[in-house]
């Protein structure tokens, strides 16, 4: 096993887990007030391709791919939220950007539907204001695929790179060319392939 899988098992263990399990609560309790939510979490109980695990791993690879980045951040980008933030935003968005898919196929509104559930259920998380419209444009675009977007915040970029890295279970590998160059999704890229295809 991968030096980098272990670490991502870490982080699925001690990090993810813990958070997505208390935020699962939280919409199984409020699951009969929006009918995307209801069908969302309908959906993601039955899907072996976008339910939960899938969520888990984009987590995973996405809280590695900023962590990586961070003692290189470019000097410009001092702008930019801390890093605690940066990962809080990322994993609201890796929670729900697939919470709104109806089916396996090409699901052209989950984006969507996912955006509007995270809306919906940021006040019952206690969001912070100034976190909701990271998350929600990340969870909006992530299905972008293959373009990359111009002005993508690292928060939607990473979204976008650690679900294509997670391709890995339809056992296809992510194109480069749509791919961010911001993050270091190249060295998480065996490590995604060996988790998504059963590691």
């Amino acid at each position: 096993m991968s030096t980098q899988l272990d670490i991502l098992k870490q982080l699925e263990a001690h990090e993810v887990a813990p958070q997505f399990d208390a935020w699962l609560n939280a919409v199984v309790a409020h699951r009969a007030a929006h009918p995307d939510l209801w069908n969302g979490l309908r959906a993601a109980e039955r899907s072996y391709l976008h339910g939960r695990r899938h969520w888990t791993r984009v987590a995973c690879l996405g809280l590695a791919m900023l962590r990586e980045r961070e003692p290189h951040r470019p000097p410009l980008d001092h702008l930019a939220p801390p890093l605690a933030v940066l990962e809080h935003r990322f994993l609201l968005a890796a929670f729900f950007h697939d919470i709104g898919r109806l089916d396996e196929g090409r699901d052209t509104g989950h984006a969507g539907r996912g955006e509007r559930v995270f809306r919906f259920m940021a006040p019952v998380l206690s969001v912070d204001p100034g976190d909701i419209e990271s998350a929600a444009v990340a969870i909006r675009n992530h299905a972008s695929d293959p373009a990359v977007l111009p002005g993508a915040d690292l928060v939607a970029a990473c979204i976008a790179d650690a679900d294509r890295l997670d391709r890995a279970r339809l056992y296809e590998r992510p194109l480069p060319d749509c791919m961010y160059p911001v993050l270091p999704w190249e060295k998480w890229a065996e490590a995604a392939w060996e988790w998504g295809t059963g590691g």
